[in-house]
């Protein structure tokens, strides 16, 4: 069902089971879009637009095309998301001649995503209380099932429309896509191959106003008080929730050795030998302070991972792929699925041919650089000294400072897309092993820069 909409821009409500187009259908949307994009101004739209022109309250992930993608492109993705059970509300801005998807689900489909995601939930004290997995036929035994706003978070909602939409492969039995005049290869998950291919601009979740409000009130400008934990961790996320947990935890721990620390510094000075005695005690007070901040931290994080349900993780071979790992595919014989398969010795291979010689030679090459920086320093401030160049109030001992610093800002953004590059290649199938490889490359070259 398409349904024009007379706003100050128009809103097409597509459902599921009534949409279909047929071509001469799809070529009077075609012009009705022409129509509306002449003499729009192509500058580039910005996410905050784009994310304050959407309704939060009924969308919850926006994705985003570049200016002047072509219709046909956006039918065809428009089809295939249709047909994971999503809802869809296109919308064209008009500053930027692009076009947007807001999408949703229906309480079912989201309930059916739960499942698919593994979500724990509480059961109802009747039955037995406690948490356990989300299975769709037993709904009726958890608790607040009976409204959709309590029983599902809005960071849940969109993760659940994410995983729908990461789930979307392009399967050649059944038909070939080509999008953007490139064929989509058989079996790639369809939503990031276009994101790599620039189909797609960008996958956002949309932010609720209300509570980002809430959330400001509460927590930002709230000083003195404990952090609202299980509001960032229902709107955020658990990683988040788990960072501030612990920098809440840590930040509170560091009071008794600043206190004992601020004391010494005050009585130390008088008496040499009592002053090595108080040093004796602060050091063997830090080393035990650090063990048992380690102990303590491990109980707290246990205990917000068993409240938020993820206390017991998958092992990473029963994780499904990152959705840009590359690879034959093969039967997965621990989940009993086909999935892409890539050879650990080419990727040992390419990390230590390529990763490991680009990296030590990036290394070579800053320090010959701030070496030959340096001379050139000592050239300019003998040259200033002897009156062979102008001292300008002495802003001329300045000029290789400055071009060194943007010298190190090009190399530093330069470094990073290689360090992108080269983590890509090597190809790591769980994205945590590909995030902590990424951090690794990066933090190396970023201590030498």
């Amino acid at each position: 069902m398409l349904e024009n909409q007379v706003d100050e821009e128009e809103n097409w409500n597509l459902h599921t089971k009534k949409m279909k187009f047929s071509k001469e259908e799809f070529k009077a949307m075609g012009s009705l879009f022409k129509k509306r994009f002449t003499n729009i101004s192509k500058t580039v739209v910005t996410n905050r637009i784009w994310l304050k022109s959407a309704k939060s309250s009924s969308c919850h992930v926006l994705i985003s095309f570049p200016p002047n993608s072509s219709y046909e492109t956006i039918h065809t993705l428009l089809d295939k998301i249709l047909k994971a059970g999503l809802i869809v509300f296109i919308k064209e801005h008009k500053i930027s001649n692009s076009i947007g998807f807001y999408i949703t689900a229906s309480y079912e489909r989201f309930l059916q995503g739960a499942e698919e995601l593994e979500l724990k939930k509480l059961i109802k004290q009747k039955y037995g209380g406690g948490i356990k997995e989300f299975i769709f036929a037993e709904q009726e035994f958890y608790e607040n099932i009976e409204n959709e706003d309590l029983f599902l978070t809005t960071q849940e909602k969109q993760s659940i429309i994410y995983e729908i939409l990461c789930q979307i492969k392009c399967d050649h039995s059944v038909e070939e896509l080509i999008l953007g005049k490139k064929k989509v290869p058989n079996g790639r998950k369809l939503i990031f191959w276009c994101q790599k291919h620039k189909i797609i601009h960008h996958i956002m979740p949309i932010h609720d106003q209300e509570e980002l409000k809430d959330l400001r009130k509460n927590w930002v400008i709230s000083f003195l008080k404990n952090q609202p934990l299980d509001k960032i961790c229902k709107y955020f996320g658990i990683k988040l929730s788990l960072y501030f947990a612990w920098l809440g935890f840590y930040t509170k721990s560091l009071l008794i050795p600043a206190v004992l620390g601020l004391a010494m510094w005050l009585t130390t000075g008088q008496d040499e030998k009592i002053d090595s005695i108080l040093f004796l005690i602060l050091c063997s007070f830090n080393l035990i302070w650090s063990i048992c901040f380690n102990d303590l931290w491990n109980q707290k994080c246990a205990e917000y991972s068993y409240k938020w349900g993820t206390l017991d993780m998958k092992d990473d071979l029963l994780q499904e792929p990152r959705p840009m790992f590359k690879g034959e595919y093969k039967l997965n014989k621990v989940n009993n699925k086909l999935e892409p398969h890539y050879s650990d010795f080419k990727r040992a291979l390419f990390r230590y041919l390529v990763t490991l010689p680009s990296l030590v030679a990036v290394i070579i090459m800053t320090v010959v650089i701030m070496l030959k920086f340096f001379e050139l320093q000592s050239l300019f401030e003998y040259a200033t000294s002897n009156g062979i160049f102008p001292e300008l109030f002495g802003l001329t001992n300045f000029i290789p400072k400055m071009v060194y610093a943007n010298v190190i800002s090009f190399l530093n953004s330069v470094y990073k897309k290689m360090c992108h590059w080269l983590n890509d290649k090597e190809n790591y199938r769980e994205q945590t092993t590909h995030e902590n490889h990424l951090i690794i490359k990066i933090v190396i070259v970023s201590c030498i820069i």
